[in-house]
């Protein structure tokens, strides 16, 4: 699993660059992005995405304002969606939120 941050005004590769393109002509104004990338398909549980930094020094659960899904390649063993709920903590998971499915399809 590959996993980067950078500032969008400095991207160093040409996927920062097109990422950073990308979320510009969204309007998503972010300080800081986050990126993924992986070859193999894994079963990822549901979880939140946090400041793992943050978390792990303060106990702060801080979460993204966005989040964007985009598929590069889709292998043919992939059997599932990512889904994204508009929540920021469980408790808000339980009372019912709105879910975004993004298809994963070759």
């Amino acid at each position: 699993l590959g996993h980067r941050c950078y500032e969008p005004t400095k991207p160093r590769t040409p996927v920062e660059r097109s990422i950073s393109s990308i979320l510009h002509e969204l309007g998503d104004d972010a300080p800081v992005i986050e990126y993924w990338s992986r070859q193999e398909w894994k079963h990822i549980e549901a979880h939140t995405d946090v400041d793992e930094t943050l978390a792990a020094e303060q106990e702060i659960f801080r979460t993204p304002r966005h989040a964007h899904v985009l598929y590069l390649q889709v292998g043919s063993k992939v059997q599932g969606p990512t889904c994204v709920f508009d929540v920021t903590n469980g408790d808000e998971l339980r009372r019912g939120a709105t879910l975004t499915v993004v298809p994963a399809v070759a």
